[in-house]
């Protein structure tokens, strides 16, 4: 499984040019909800492995399926994590790695496939909506001298 989807954005000067006029705030808000709006996808394929791999007797391992975001303002970095609800499907890590134990159990990945199907797509779409939501912010913005 891949470390992660890291994401530079060069060239488009014009794009650049709008993102250094945006206020920090609303930097890191598109910031956010384009990464949130690219993990919808591994969810997405998540769930269908969970689906299609037979992996369904109560429901919990879909229901339990999240994405939680965080931000670490000291290092600068905003990050989407994929995973389960701890409360719903505690067992998501069992069912990925398997485990040992008296009762010895398979291990059967479901979010590595999603992750390395996916990645280049979340890629694209997380681009796709960054800049979309910067041009729209920065045309917001007033265009002369505050007063």
């Amino acid at each position: 499984m891949a470390d992660g989807v890291k994401l530079t954005l060069t060239g488009d000067k014009q794009l650049i040019a709008a993102l250094n006029i945006l206020p920090a705030k609303i930097d890191q808000r598109v910031t956010a909800n384009a990464m949130r709006f690219g993990a919808r996808l591994i969810i997405k394929e998540l769930k269908g492995n969970i689906e299609w791999g037979g992996h369904i007797v109560s429901g919990n391992l879909l229901r339990g399926v999240a994405l939680r975001s965080k931000w670490y303002k000291a290092a600068g970095i905003f990050a989407v994590y994929v995973g389960s609800r701890q409360r719903l499907a505690p067992h998501l890590h069992l069912l990925e790695k398997g485990h040992e134990g008296p009762h010895p159990a398979p291990g059967y990945p479901v979010l590595a496939p999603a992750f390395d199907r996916q990645a280049q797509n979340v890629k694209r779409r997380i681009e796709s909506h960054f800049r979309t939501n910067v041009a729209r912010q920065a045309a917001k913005l007033p265009k002369g001298p505050a007063r």
